[in-house]
């Protein structure tokens, strides 16, 4: 009896064993689907929004780019190692590393075009500067639908490109502050048909498109209501939109002397700083786009200074005709800076979007993250680095990183 009991136990316990060894075996394939599930919700989630008829050859021929992307995203989910000082002195590297499908599968350059887009005023009808109500919401909704994803002037200047995975960088620029930029109505409230409320409902209903851009102002008037224009300014500070300078009379800089570009640009910068001290005017819009030849002129619409206060513009922007490109590109200049004009005839905003659409191989697509600047291996010497202090990184045609400068 004694015996037999002992027998039992012992199965019993074999038995025990056997099941316990069994739910861990069958636990690890289903957490890894479970992480597998998450992954591919957060990679669809950051990935290229438009299909794209220019895709890279090589990711068409791997043929599974979807599955490699979801597996080289594993990064964004927490490491399982124990060893705390290896992890953190190896995160940089793994995070390239298993990245590297992703990159190449969201054609990921940061060398490639940006827009910056100027538009002037709503009105009636659509002509090279001024857009409807209807088709300045139908450009919103196409660059959204496109990919492209605001980002600040100012961090166009310092080359902070903080937009998700797969998508473009925008710059949105207004000049002139004409009353249909930013409109009360009589009972206080933001007309929803000025540039600012339809900006701030088309935020409202996509958030992770961005809400900035930029007011390049000249003196007197701005945005009409005068009695409101201290509302107006501080109301664009507190809400993440910025102000430009466009000079205090709308100057014709190429028949100016060196005391008028200094009075121009310094007293407008003076006296939008004068209203709300949180104004620091540090980008220019040139008034039809001119400027002087003379080489000391022209420098004084980059820095100078006006009864006593100094000025500097990092960005001086151009009236059109194209995309630009990152200032820590080779060879670009932060001095004359091109913009698109928000139009539909040949070389404005319409038509370069079809184009994008076409064919969108020149196109800036961002890593998703802002503290490095990732640019196929073909590109690298498109960047400066002497102008960023940003880490550049590489890829090849295989996805796999090539070269990461400090």
């Amino acid at each position: 009896m004694q015996y037999k009991k002992l027998l039992l136990m012992g199965i019993c316990i074999l038995s025990l064993v056997g099941c316990g060894s069994q739910v861990q075996d069958d636990s690890s394939p289903n957490q890894e689907q479970d992480t597998q599930q998450e992954v591919e919700v957060n990679v669809n989630d950051e990935s290229h929004s438009s299909s794209l008829e220019d895709q890279n050859a090589n990711v068409e021929e791997e043929g599974d780019s979807d599955q490699e992307t979801v597996g080289d995203s594993s990064t964004d989910l927490p490491a399982n190692s124990s060893d705390e000082t290896d992890q953190e002195a190896g995160k940089s590297e793994d995070k390239v590393s298993l990245n590297g499908e992703a990159l190449l599968a969201s054609n990921v350059n940061e060398s490639g075009e940006v827009m910056v887009i100027m538009y002037h005023n709503l009105g009636e009808k659509n002509t090279d500067y001024a857009r409807t109500v209807e088709s300045f919401k139908a450009d919103l909704e196409r660059l959204y639908n496109m990919g492209f994803r605001t980002i600040s002037m100012q961090d166009y200047i310092d080359g902070h490109y903080d937009v998700p995975l797969g998508k473009t960088p925008v710059v949105l620029t207004f000049d002139d502050g004409h009353q249909s930029n930013f409109n009360f109505l009589d009972d206080g409230s933001i007309d929803p048909n000025c540039v600012v409320g339809i900006l701030n409902a088309f935020y409202e209903e996509h958030p992770d498109f961005g809400k900035h851009a930029i007011f390049y102002l000249n003196g007197g008037d701005p945005f009409g209501q005068s009695d409101l224009i201290d509302q107006k300014l501080s109301y664009l500070l507190e809400n993440g939109y910025e102000i430009g300078n466009h000079t205090t009379n709308h100057a014709h800089l190429n028949e100016a002397d060196a005391a008028l570009i200094q009075k121009e640009i310094g007293g407008n910068a003076n006296a939008f700083h004068a209203l709300n001290e949180n104004i620091v005017m540090n980008s220019l819009a040139l008034p039809y786009g001119q400027r002087p030849e003379d080489e000391y002129l022209r420098s004084l619409i980059e820095s100078g200074s006006y009864e006593g206060q100094t000025y500097e513009n990092k960005v001086i922007l151009l009236v059109g005709w194209r995309p630009h490109w990152p200032l820590y590109n080779t060879g670009v200049s932060h001095t004359a800076v091109n913009r698109v004009q928000s139009g539909d005839a040949e070389y404005q905003l319409t038509w370069w979007l079809d184009n994008y659409e076409a064919n969108d191989s020149r196109r800036f697509y961002s890593d998703g993250d802002a503290s490095v600047i990732t640019v196929p291996e073909e590109a690298v010497s498109d960047i400066d680095t002497s102008k960023t202090n940003y880490p550049v990184q590489s890829y090849n045609e295989s996805g796999e990183i090539t070269s990461v400068t400090p």
